[in-house]
């Protein structure tokens, strides 16, 4: 037998697979060995986000972060407010090189960083506050976020999690009988706001605001729906069939 099967064998030689886990399986608990210390931090500290762990190979990877450092680099400067543009022409100034993007590599940086004695050094920088480099790497992490669950990895470790438990709810109209929810996102910008991220319904097509997290929905995105239904779309909701509702984002 390969390693995966799971089955053992009786005395008569008759497979009897193994008894299934019972205990519903956290977003915290997939991946959680090969992400980075930030990262960890970051999701302990929003439990009801429901966020997952993008391991450090994925961050690292620089075509996943494609396109990302001029929106990350336009935020931290919208945090410094006011002074942005002075902080921006003094960068320019500096003795030393500067990289292209400052801010957007430190927060990047940060999100790889493995010794948390480092962060300090990280944040400590002659021209640029901390404030807008945690800013940063917080939307650097929900944007990549939103790019590692639609990947194939991604789309399976929601899905290993939803057969566990509806961690997103259930739907509450009584024609859906407890459909499970899926996280949904309007955009794929970073919006700054915090009650941006809905839950969709499968069955019925809704699309429900009330939710405790308080996470922008550029994490999730408007295309996460759809891509889970199409590749686990008869696994997760078998007995929806073929009325199954398209998310808005496949309506477009």
């Amino acid at each position: 037998r390969s390693p995966r099967d799971k089955s053992v064998t009786t005395r008569r030689g008759a497979p009897t697979m193994m008894p299934a886990r019972t205990t519903p399986i956290q977003p915290k608990e997939m991946l959680s060995s090969s992400t980075t210390p930030w990262v960890k931090r970051y999701l302990n500290a929003r439990p009801k986000d429901i966020l997952l762990p993008v391991p450090k190979e994925y961050i690292s990877d620089g075509f996943n972060l494609a396109q990302l450092a001029p929106i990350v680099e336009r935020i931290g400067f919208q945090v410094i407010g006011p002074d942005a543009v002075d902080v921006a022409k003094r960068l320019v100034q500096l003795p030393s090189p500067q990289p292209s993007y400052p801010i957007y590599r430190l927060a990047l940086q940060l999100l790889l960083n493995e010794d948390e004695n480092e962060e300090p050094n990280i944040l400590t920088h002659p021209l640029i506050p901390p404030e807008a480099i945690q800013e940063a790497a917080e939307a650097l992490y929900l944007m990549i976020h939103a790019r590692f669950v639609t990947s194939p990895r991604g789309l399976d470790a929601l899905r290993r999690i939803l057969l566990s438990s509806p961690v997103f709810g259930k739907c509450p109209r009584p024609q859906c009988n407890g459909t499970m929810l899926l996280p949904y996102g309007p955009s794929n910008d970073f919006t700054c706001n915090a009650n941006s991220c809905q839950r969709y319904c499968p069955c019925c097509g809704n699309l429900w605001n009330h939710w405790e997290s308080k996470t922008d929905g550029c994490a999730w995105g408007p295309s996460l729906c759809y891509l889970l239904l199409m590749a686990h779309g008869h696994e997760l909701f078998p007995s929806a069939g073929h009325h199954q509702r398209p998310p808005p984002s496949s309506l477009e």
